[in-house]
């Protein structure tokens, strides 16, 4: 007469791991996705100027190894973001300056905002720089500036040209 009786912490470590694959496979949002792509979830964007977008010293590097990369600005729900796309016209990295507030990670980089980050560095009351996910999947996630006067930058080190 001994039933099996099953485990509720059984059923939460496969929900859990369910949950995790799930944003493994999904793991870019904002940051890998197509043109196409966050066009028709953001409307259509404004064209910008590469030198507007970029460092110098980036803007140089591209230009002497013949580096394709786009440049373009979208509003974001109600922030100004812009979209950097590499050869293959996927976003590889994301801006926002100057805002009153930050945006929401998920903004930047989706449903990775919803994993607990590393913190890699931190300057007490003026940046943080964390990353999501690990390995291919990694997203580093930049904020800074002074209180009303907040930036943020995410990448993908995998997507970089």
């Amino acid at each position: 007469m001994n039933k099996f009786k099953p485990n509720i912490s059984i059923f939460a470590l496969i929900t859990f791991v369910s949950l995790l694959l799930f944003i493994s496979n999904k793991a870019y949002a904002v940051i890998g996705q197509s043109f196409n792509s966050m066009v028709n979830s953001y409307g259509s964007p404004k064209p910008l100027p590469l030198n507007k977008a970029v460092s110098s010293k980036n803007l140089q590097r591209y230009q002497t190894k013949g580096i394709t990369v786009s440049s373009w600005k979208f509003q974001v729900n109600g922030f100004k973001m812009i979209a950097l796309f590499n050869a293959s016209n996927v976003c590889y990295e994301m801006k926002t300056y100057n805002n009153r507030s930050l945006p929401n990670p998920k903004y930047l980089i989706g449903q990775l905002a919803n994993v607990k980050p590393i913190v890699l560095n931190r300057v007490w009351l003026r940046s943080i720089t964390l990353q999501y996910g690990t390995g291919a999947n990694a997203v580093i996630y930049k904020t800074f500036g002074l209180p009303g006067d907040l930036s943020a930058v995410a990448y993908s080190p995998s997507l970089k040209p």
